[in-house]
């Protein structure tokens, strides 16, 4: 694909600074076909900060245990409105990466606040990993638990 300037223009999503144009602003403006929650950031850092909630809450076994869990999900970027399109495309297989890493957590693991964080960083390398597969690229920075429940 070629840019403006005749140059190849890199298909990878951008980070967008505070302040900046979002080059792919339809994801912030309500256009994702779900239409789950985006809302931008106005925190300290220089690039703007955009967080996807997840339609539906995930439950799942927990590895181990007759125990559930039951959580509702936010995904963050600090990269343009491609990565909240794709969120929104792909939240099915996003949803069963989600619910096979949920199934993978013993209960023992979600007891501690050191339990939950690493529960965070593996899904937040799940969500990268199967949109990379899709897109050729990740961006999600981090994940937060929206509502957190072990049975």
């Amino acid at each position: 694909m070629l840019g403006p300037d005749g140059e190849k223009e890199d298909p990878n999503p951008k980070l967008v600074r505070k302040g900046d144009e979002d080059p792919f602003p339809a994801a912030s403006e309500g256009d994702l076909k779900d239409k789950a929650a985006v809302v931008h950031g106005a925190g300290g850092g220089k690039y703007r900060t955009a967080y996807y909630d997840f339609t539906e809450e995930f439950t799942s076994n927990l590895g181990n245990s007759g125990a559930l869990v039951q959580v509702s999900l936010a995904a963050s970027t600090h990269y343009d409105g491609r990565v909240l399109m794709w969120l929104d495309e792909h939240e099915t297989a996003l949803r069963s990466r989600i619910l096979t890493e949920l199934a993978a957590t013993d209960e023992a693991d979600l007891a501690s606040v050191a339990g939950k964080e690493k529960l965070q960083q593996r899904l937040t390398k799940a969500i990268n990993e199967a949109l990379e597969e899709r897109e050729g690229f990740g961006g999600v920075d981090n994940v937060y638990f929206r509502s957190f429940i072990v049975q």
